[in-house]
């Protein structure tokens, strides 16, 4: 089978390489790939950027997969459409019994730890499948994980009295944040850069979220920051009220000054939110099933598995919202 490869600890080594199709062991599913988003982190791992060295090269590549139970084991039966909770723990430390794997020493990632859906097949752990209706899109499916993240960020932002929600970053996982802000009772704005209002920014607006290009001038209670730009995460905290809330989900590439006086003096809330669990992949389904119409058809654009490096340009350029490979 064709599988996107990680093959070493060097930016750019990566190449769609033939592999023996993985046979589950005790415990596992095999998956039959429909699509697997290409995310920032995978960005991150392809280029070998500070941060990502712990990525287990050679590996398979994708984490936001979809597809159909092929064999294996599980209860899950096969032909079952499904999505794939990414993230793993221990399952035996403290962080694990309390429901928070994605923050166990011993996490694994599923394409950067172990191999990933960037292929034609993929092994998972039986209990981390997520059953999908049979009739649910693919491109809605392949948003499953992407979802559940930003549904996690949502979720551990407290609404302020007003419950106006400023969300910083119009991609994938912050347009997403803004779905799901909005479906816990939100009033949401979007901040976005110039270039998002090629494609992103007008489609958040038909969904009927207010935009914007800069930060608000007035403070607001609650921020939730997902562009993975310092310089947003520090506007964010120059943009809070006193007493107000920011929550960190994009991921940064370099050190972030912010001011430390100002989070004191006004007593901001400063927290991050990682990954996601399996009670937010089942939200993330609900949402997608129909109650908070995301354009998903709108959102995610195919590219052939042979083609990832256009998949990959046309991510980093901004071009499209959500690349999907497609084996």
């Amino acid at each position: 089978m064709k599988a996107l490869t990680k093959l070493s600890s060097a930016a750019d080594d990566v190449a769609v390489r033939s592999r023996p199709v993985p046979s589950p062991a005790a415990g596992q599913a095999l998956v039959l790939v429909t699509a697997t988003g290409l995310c920032g982190s995978d960005v991150h791992a392809i280029r070998g950027h500070a941060g990502y060295e712990w990525v287990s090269a050679p590996v398979t590549l994708g984490h936001e997969i979809t597809g159909v139970v092929a064999g294996g084991a599980g209860p899950v039966p096969v032909d079952t459409q499904v999505g794939v909770i990414s993230m793993d723990g221990c399952r035996t430390c403290d962080l694990c019994a309390a429901g928070r794997r994605p923050l166990c020493p011993d996490r694994t990632v599923i394409g950067l730890s172990d191999d990933g859906g960037a292929a034609e097949y993929v092994t998972v752990r039986a209990d981390n499948l997520v059953p999908l209706p049979a009739d649910l899109p693919w491109r809605h499916a392949v948003l499953l994980e992407p979802f559940s993240v930003a549904v996690h960020a949502a979720a551990r932002t407290p609404l302020p009295a007003d419950g106006r929600v400023i969300v910083s970053g119009a991609g994938p996982v912050g347009m997403l944040a803004a779905f799901a802000a909005r479906a816990r009772g939100a009033e949401v704005t979007v901040v976005g850069v110039e270039r998002d209002e090629a494609v992103r920014l007008p489609l958040l607006r038909e969904c009927g979220f207010a935009t914007r290009t800069e930060a608000p001038a007035e403070p607001v209670g609650a921020w939730i920051e997902a562009s993975g730009a310092v310089a947003a995460l520090a506007s964010a905290v120059g943009g809070l009220r006193a007493g107000g809330d920011l929550t960190a989900v994009g991921m940064y590439d370099r050190l972030a000054a912010l001011d430390g006086s100002r989070v004191v003096r006004r007593e901001i809330t400063l927290r991050g939110s990682y990954g996601s669990v399996a009670a937010d992949y089942l939200t993330a389904l609900d949402l997608l099933c129909g109650a908070a119409a995301v354009p998903a058809d709108r959102m995610v654009s195919p590219f052939p598995l042979d083609d990832w490096a256009a998949a990959l340009d046309a991510v980093t350029r901004g071009t499209v919202i959500k690349a999907a490979l497609r084996p």
